[in-house]
């Protein structure tokens, strides 16, 4: 090799290891952040960048449309941007669009050969899309773009019954009209316990997938003591959380529905009594007669004749001023549960508080073997407190910006170094809400957008190693 051939392939070299990729992670930065003069300036120096994919394998034309950047995504497909790319889900621009109900851009690129009903990898077209997140000019869009009505996801919901699964009475009204069939999505025949799914091992499993652990959001996992009931939360698309509940009917389990004490505020977190008689959840709803928003309390429904009862906030000194967090409750009734109020070591802290007399005591901060000056959270303690299940956020040694942790209680009472559950619990993304079934077998936890189970003999093998047995 020359010293002119050494020279040019040192140039090539550092254009690609260094030059090029700059660009490409720019371009997609620009175009998602609706910087238009800065994605003109990078496709004039490289034209190649116009259909670049990024380790998500979205494309400048994906993040534009993400962010709903109505001049980039004119200026990127007007330039012959690929119309129809996939990201890692399957996931066109045109589905982003639909979601968000940007019609004016949903015709832009439906005019340029989009497939109105293409699908996604969990079977959604724009449709089931715009039709969820309740946009009506939208939906009316996509019908007379020819997107196909009656269409199933994964999960055979059809648009019609995701916008009345999400309360979008608007919606639900058009697609009648247009003669969308009103037949709900058949639910599957489960009996037995764990609403007859395949018990897992000691590697973590989906648990109920696409009867549960749907495409849409949803967290918790909290069976009645009896094995008979399954409460579980969902984040809608108006971001509201809600919760859903299953139960056994003559030995067969019912399709999920809301629970009926639910609000229009926010209610998740579900835990169950020892007894089964009483239902503990979080909620940003008002007291009675309050004069401004509420923060995140502790309320609590319990069983009657009929049902549940009249929701009641558990009250000081549990709830304070500021936001609490996550309920779960010992063999003795003590509480434990997570706030921001002030004393504590980070943003918010895990606490626990006696029930002494009928009354809880004054909630204590269960120290720095817990909490840190980063957010802790989620707190399971099993019935005996031998063990305490947390997440905690953003700590060094994370694998993602939400870890779950173990510590467990030494013979004097205190606490071992919380440590955290690794790579089999753990992943990049957030992984939270622990919980160990009642009768102790089974260990769920939510994260990569779905609940979890694996068996609870991990908890066991993890406490060998804490003490060195």
């Amino acid at each position: 090799m020359n010293y002119l051939q050494k020279f040019i392939f040192i140039v090539v070299m550092v254009l690609f290891v260094f030059i090029i990729p700059g660009l490409a992670g720019e371009i997609h930065d620009a175009a998602g952040q609706g910087d238009l003069e800065k994605v003109k300036t990078l496709l004039a120096k490289d034209p190649k960048l116009l259909n670049l994919k990024d380790k998500e394998g979205r494309t400048p034309l994906h993040w534009a449309s993400r962010g709903v950047h109505e001049e980039i995504v004119k200026l990127l497909a007007a330039n012959g941007a690929d119309i129809d790319a996939r990201d890692n889900n399957g996931v066109m621009p045109l589905h982003s669009l639909a979601y968000r109900g940007h019609s004016k851009l949903v015709k832009l690129l439906a005019a340029k050969g989009a497939d109105v009903n293409a699908r996604f990898n969990n079977g959604n077209t724009p449709l089931h899309l715009a039709a969820g997140a309740g946009h009506n000019e939208c939906t009316a869009t996509l019908v007379s773009l020819g997107a196909k009505l009656n269409v199933k996801n994964n999960e055979g919901w059809t648009p019609l019954y995701w916008a009345k699964y999400e309360g979008h009475e608007q919606v639900v009204e058009l697609l009648i009209a247009k003669g969308a069939a009103q037949h709900p999505p058949q639910f599957p025949v489960l009996n037995g316990e764990y609403l007859g799914q395949k018990k897992p091992g000691l590697a973590p499993e989906v648990f109920a997938p696409n009867i549960i652990s749907t495409s849409r959001s949803q967290f918790n996992a909290a069976f009645s003591p009896d094995g008979k009931e399954f409460y579980f939360s969902i984040t809608r698309s108006n971001n509201q959380e809600t919760m859903m509940y299953s139960k056994q009917e003559k030995g067969q389990w019912t399709a999920p529905q809301f629970a009926p004490f639910c609000s229009n505020k926010n209610d998740c977190d579900p835990f169950f009594s020892r007894d089964g008689n009483r239902l503990y959840f979080i909620s940003t709803r008002p007291k009675k007669n309050a004069k401004r928003p509420k923060d995140w309390d502790i309320w609590f429904v319990d069983k009657t004749g009929n049902g549940w009862g009249k929701p009641q906030n558990i009250g000081a000194p549990v709830n304070s001023d500021d936001d609490e967090y996550y309920v779960s409750l010992t063999k003795d009734k003590t509480i434990y549960f997570a706030s921001n109020r002030k004393g504590g070591k980070g943003s918010f802290d895990i606490y626990r508080s006696g029930f002494v007399n009928g009354k809880y005591t004054k909630p204590e901060n269960l120290g720095s073997s817990i909490n840190t000056k980063y957010l802790e959270h989620d707190p399971f303690i099993a019935l005996d407190e031998g063990y305490l299940l947390f997440t905690s956020v953003n700590r060094p040694e994370g694998r993602g910006t939400g870890d779950l942790y173990i510590s467990f209680r030494k013979p004097d009472g205190s606490w071992t170094k919380a440590k955290n559950m690794g790579d089999t619990f753990n992943t990049k993304t957030y992984d939270f809400c622990p919980i160990v079934s009642p009768d102790g077998k089974f260990l769920f936890f939510t994260g990569r957008s779905a609940i979890y189970w694996v068996d609870a003999k991990i908890i066991e093998k993890m406490k060998k190693a804490a003490f060195n047995r």
